[in-house]
């Protein structure tokens, strides 16, 4: 009597991850941090508009029962470090169909951040997610949708969508949306981006660049200063743009 050949358990948490079942929530997320490479819960719950409470009792811990999501654990002084950074695992990618980013989110956690605060507004907004992209399909995107091939001095917005057809309060139709998650330390850093758009606005007319303004609600300090550092530069904007609090 043949004995009866056992399954492979990595083989079997891997085929349940890819094919069970989840929650609208659960599902929801897991798109969200696939798109940002990795978010805080409080950034998730900005772009779902799910609770903390909801997201730390119920969607996160379904995700990283199946292990498509976990916590990112980093080091520091040989010492592991456990952070609130929800990224999503390689199991977590292939079932949403997107490509991992080459970079790791230790090597640079605050862009990340930065990252998924612009597609958090994005979402908030009514943009389809699945048109939401960040800066490492930019130059494949100007390549391939906008046709441009000389990609020297343009900037890399840190989400974007174009807007296709639909009407917004902003304009009609075909307007390439980026957002650039600002911190507001140095006017000279907003005059560059700002020529970059330029030189960006001279092969496509059609943008809108809206600068998220870290800690407006909170901070009026931080917001006045950021203002006064934009005052300095808006005027060589030859772009259409919108200055808006996280």
């Amino acid at each position: 009597m043949k004995a009866k050949l056992k399954e492979n358990p990595a083989h079997l948490w891997r085929l349940a991850g890819l094919n069970r079942r989840l929650s609208r929530g659960a599902e929801r997320v897991l798109d969200f941090v696939a798109t940002t490479g990795g978010a805080t819960p409080q950034i998730i719950a900005f772009a779902t508009g799910y609770s903390l409470k909801t997201l730390e009792k119920e969607y996160i811990p379904e995700l990283q029962n199946l292990r498509l999501v976990k916590y990112f654990e980093g080091e520091k002084d040989t010492f592991k470090v456990k952070t609130n950074l929800v990224v999503p695992t390689e199991l977590g990618m292939e079932r949403t169909g997107k490509k991992r980013r080459k970079a790791s989110p230790l090597q640079n956690v605050f862009h990340r951040l930065l990252i998924a605060k612009s597609v958090a507004y994005l979402w908030r907004q009514g943009a389809e997610r699945q048109q939401i992209m960040t800066a490492g399909l930019w130059k494949n995107f100007l390549k391939y949708a906008l046709n441009i091939e000389d990609l020297k001095g343009l900037p890399t917005p840190d989400a974007f969508y174009l807007e296709g057809g639909a009407e917004t309060e902003w304009t009609k139709g075909d307007m390439l949306v980026c957002v650039e998650a600002e911190t507001g330390r140095s006017w000279k850093r907003l005059q560059e981006k700002i020529l970059k758009y330029n030189r960006l606005y001279a092969k496509y007319k059609k943008i809108l660049v809206i600068f998220l303004i870290k800690n407006t609600k909170e901070n009026e300090v931080k917001r006045q200063n950021f203002l006064k550092r934009f005052e300095k530069v808006q005027k060589l904007a030859l772009f259409d743009y919108k200055l808006v609090g996280e």
